[in-house]
């Protein structure tokens, strides 16, 4: 994969060659024009960066970067020149040039102030990629869910967004916590500053540095060029952390250090870089208990943890599940050209009773592969049953006596479910001597959830007396 595509113009062959080479030898991909009326043919917006001498016949290099910011306003120029002249210089800046040097030129420096433009250009691009996504459709109504849990989320995201303060979420995997952080910064003052995202459960620890920080050319063994960090590449935005508990001792050290001081330093340097990055960090752990244990620093919690936001899992929020469903049709309807109006009873039903252990992100999944796999206009229970992934582990006792007695009998397959729904809630209801909050905790629900369940059952809290 190219690190980024170079127009070189000049009318010296030589010295296309000659910066042809150091270029290709650095992973970039070279474009040649021999003088400016031939860069302009040959120019397109996929050029990274354009150099260019400053004396050339018919169309002078001055001309040329001028004529082409307006046709490419976001291709930025370097100018090359054989004579050192700091009027030459100021019209050079003046047509859009980003930097100037004369020959001969040091090929380090050439390859630093491109390696700069392009990794510059690179952030401005997936920042304008992601701002031009989430700014069409992001609104905090993007958050699906009216269940008590998700309104107060809504209400503490939209009041600290435009806080400088970090921000810790907790949940488990796939309950949405990206999504969160994503609401934070584009609600923010921040919104029009790089939102970036780190996994550190994904990168090795060795590795996760270097990403962090960044690192100077030859400060190890492939550091072939000076690499920016993601801190640096955030500076002025905000910095997602996800899965923060996975990180090292050592290398929580340093994250502290730089929200304390507002500074770092690369690998293989000594000059420390100052920066205003804005910390969102996310984890799936209990990080007190990784504390106690020793796993976690102390004081990096309570650094991290100026505002808290704990995300349900998808079975503590299952009434928001009706709005998922139907966020996430729409959503495949649209990317994948259908028009699947909805699901069955018994289809929703079944999406109602299973557990969802990979909570929200695995509810997309399954409608993904329901709105791939349907015929027809509607869902049916037998592709929902087919997208689930398979439970594993022996059913619960009572359930192959419950199916026995359905098979036997002449109910439809949605009073089966309801029946044994019914059940369900009605012993845990009986062994809670009616207290909710209780009866919910043994259902592994929230006791919003249980409320919600009986209300669509017609159950009052006295029929544990029925079971």
């Amino acid at each position: 994969m190219s690190a980024g595509k170079i127009l070189v113009v000049d009318d010296e062959r030589k010295m296309r060659e000659t910066l042809r080479a150091i270029l290709e030898q650095e992973g970039y991909e070279v474009l040649l024009a021999q003088d400016g009326e031939h860069a302009v043919k040959v120019c397109d917006a996929s050029v990274s960066v354009v150099i260019t001498d400053a004396k050339m016949p018919n169309m002078d290099g001055t001309e040329l970067l001028r004529h082409l910011g307006r046709t490419y306003p976001d291709v930025p120029g370097i100018m090359i020149t054989a004579f050192d002249s700091s009027k030459l210089a100021v019209e050079a800046m003046k047509a859009g040039a980003r930097d100037y040097f004369s020959k001969p030129f040091d090929p380090e420096r050439v390859l630093i102030v491109v390696r700069k433009i392009v990794e510059h250009q690179r952030v401005l691009t997936e920042n304008a990629r992601l701002k031009g996504r989430l700014g069409r459709r992001f609104d905090v109504k993007e958050i699906v869910g009216d269940s008590p849990e998700m309104r107060e989320i809504i209400h503490l995201v939209t009041d600290v967004a435009s806080t400088p303060s970090s921000v810790l979420i907790e949940g488990d995997s796939g309950t949405g916590k990206e999504l969160i952080a994503r609401a934070l910064h584009f609600l923010g003052k921040r919104r029009n500053q790089p939102f970036l995202t780190v996994n550190c459960a994904a990168i090795p620890d060795t590795l996760l540095e270097a990403e962090l920080f960044g690192y100077r050319k030859g400060s190890f063994t492939d550091a072939i060029r000076d690499k920016p960090g993601r801190f640096e590449e955030a500076d002025g935005g905000t910095l997602f952390l996800d899965e923060i508990g996975d990180m090292s001792l050592a290398l929580q050290a340093k994250i502290l250090r730089v929200l304390q001081e507002k500074e770092f330093t690369k690998i293989g340097d000594v000059q420390p870089i100052r920066v205003d990055v804005r910390i969102i960090a996310a984890t799936n752990k209990n990080l007190p208990e990784e504390i106690r244990r020793a796993r976690f620093r102390e004081d990096l919690y309570y650094r991290i943890n100026v505002i808290s936001i704990k995300v349900p899992t998808l079975l503590q929020r299952i009434e928001d599940l009706p709005d998922l469903v139907e966020f996430f049709l729409r959503k495949f309807n649209f990317a994948m050209g259908r028009q699947i109006e909805g699901l069955t009873e018994e289809a929703m039903a079944l999406l109602t009773r299973h557990p969802w252990p990979g909570n929200v992100r695995e509810l997309e999944n399954v409608i993904e592969r329901a709105v791939i796999l349907t015929k027809g206009q509607t869902v049916q229970a037998e592709t929902i049953r087919d997208s689930l992934p398979l439970r594993r582990g022996r059913e619960p006792r009572g359930v192959d006596e419950f199916i026995d007695e359905f098979c036997n009998g002449d109910d439809s397959y949605a009073n089966a479910v309801e029946a044994f729904e019914r059940r369900l809630i009605a012993k845990a209801l009986k062994s809670s001597g009616g207290a909710l909050s209780k009866a919910a905790r043994q259902l592994n629900i929230s006791r919003h959830a249980l409320r919600y369940r009986m209300q669509k059952l017609a159950m009052q809290a006295t029929e544990e007396e029925k079971l």
